[in-house]
């Protein structure tokens, strides 16, 4: 396996794509205002890329730290298994979202070790379970006469789970050495951001959302738009576009816990909801 596929093996903590913006998107199938509380759920997928660095202690060897660039194809390689779903309730002033997604990466491949640890290589076996849920609450503030254009702030918590259990080979010379390492690294961040909406026909809308986390992150950015086509009141799909910017690192380099997840996670997908 190339260096770039051992990358790909590696790039566990994605998020869970399957799910990748559908709670916001299930926003599109609800009214735009109501006496009654509205529901919904739904799932997606998402062709995601990555692009950024990844590191971790490899124990009595040191760090080992690597560029990621990633492709769909890439990492549909080595997806092993997913599940996921997002859902709404609203009364269409108020919203609570929600998304949970459970995915595992696995594989082997090589990685060559750098010169300060004293070289050779590092032979990997990995299997990774990422766990990824969200949840919000957002009110709409404004929405126009024609009852086309709205403005949804939110707050709400954003959870990430990484448990890495892999079975390490490091070779020096004529010497291999056997190691087993099991981690498991998970955080939570506080998120504030926005919803806008515009209704383009009674079957077609207009949605775009970002916000921004910070709290066990050292900073997340989030965006996504869609275009939700609701061809009955009881049913939403549509295709989406996606961006994360996540910036996390558990304690400092050369540290025996110390990780390390600094990249860009983008694509294109679709979803589908069931409104009711």
């Amino acid at each position: 396996m190339d260096s770039n596929r051992t990358t790909c093996m590696l790039a566990a903590v994605m998020r869970a794509v399957i799910v990748a913006g559908a709670a916001l998107l299930l926003l599109g199938g609800s009214p735009a205002h109501a006496e009654h509380w509205f529901f919904g759920v739904g799932t997606g997928f998402t062709f995601m890329n990555i692009q950024g660095e990844q590191g971790y202690t490899v124990i009595n060897y040191g760090p080992v730290q690597y560029d990621l660039d990633l492709d769909p194809d890439d990492i549909s390689d080595v997806l092993e298994s997913a599940f996921g779903f997002a859902g709404y309730a609203t009364d269409g002033t108020w919203i609570i979202q929600y998304s949970l997604g459970v995915f595992t990466l696995g594989g082997d491949g090589r990685v060559d070790l750098p010169p300060e640890v004293g070289g050779g290589t590092l032979d990997v076996d990995v299997e990774f379970n990422v766990t990824n849920g969200k949840i919000t609450l957002g009110r709409t503030v404004y929405r126009d006469k024609k009852m086309k254009f709205s403005f949804t702030p939110y707050a709400g918590l954003r959870y990430l789970r990484h448990e890495i259990n892999a079975d390490f080979v490091v070779t020096q010379g004529d010497e291999s050495t056997p190691i087993f390492r099991g981690r498991d690294y998970k955080w939570t961040d506080a998120l504030v951001g926005a919803t806008i909406s515009y209704r383009l026909t009674p079957r077609f809308t207009w949605t775009a959302s970002g916000d921004a986390v910070f709290g066990g992150s050292d900073g997340t950015f989030y965006f996504t738009t869609s275009l939700p086509f609701t061809p009955t009141p009881h049913f939403s799909f549509g295709p989406n576009l996606s961006y994360t910017a996540i910036d996390y690192e558990n304690d400092d380099k050369g540290d025996a816990d110390w990780y390390l997840y600094d990249a860009d996670e983008f694509g294109a997908g679709i979803f589908l909801a069931v409104n009711f």
